[in-house]
């Protein structure tokens, strides 16, 4: 349970770092800036389309895809699929907690000005994500997946525990 309070605070200063720092949210803009604050906060939840297309872009298959590159989580109870973070290992549940650490998506590209590697097919929620909009009115339904499509990808379907307490 206190791993829970400490991933919700994290994720309150999260949301009060990045208010501070938005340049979409400072200059009124309604476009995306950029920025690359939102793939260091917490990964994208990517659909089936997204998979499948980010794998044609990157010229491999949706289980290597997946393998190397991706991770399962639970969001409200639904299982998603979302980007590893750069030290993480792919093809893994990994807890809630664990997808709201500090390091970037294992897309972001840092030596280019925080750049998505994949950005020219960029995930949908990603493309729909509208940061210049205060965040209490933003609700984003998470990208949910069966355990038996995420078992196709590759998955071993083992849900591991925070262990944190």
């Amino acid at each position: 349970m206190l791993g829970i309070v400490r991933m919700l605070d994290k994720h309150r200063q999260d949301i009060e770092e990045f208010d501070r720092r938005n340049p979409s949210s400072k200059s009124g803009k309604k476009e995306c800036s950029r920025c690359g604050f939102c793939c260091w906060r917490r990964p994208c939840d990517l659909d089936e389309e997204d998979v499948v297309r980010i794998a044609e872009y990157l010229q491999i298959d949706v289980k290597s895809l997946f393998k190397k590159f991706l991770v399962v989580d639970e969001y409200n109870g639904y299982l998603v699929v979302k980007p590893r973070r750069i030290y993480q290992e792919g093809g893994v549940y990994l807890t809630p907690a664990q997808t709201f650490e500090t390091e970037p998506c294992i897309f972001m590209v840092e030596v280019q000005g925080n750049a998505c590697a994949i950005h020219s097919c960029k995930p949908r929620v990603a493309k729909e994500h509208e940061c210049w909009v205060p965040r209490i009115l933003r609700i984003l339904k998470p990208q949910e997946w069966t355990r038996e499509k995420l078992m196709e990808l590759g998955w071993d379907g083992i849900q591991r525990e925070d262990d944190e307490e």
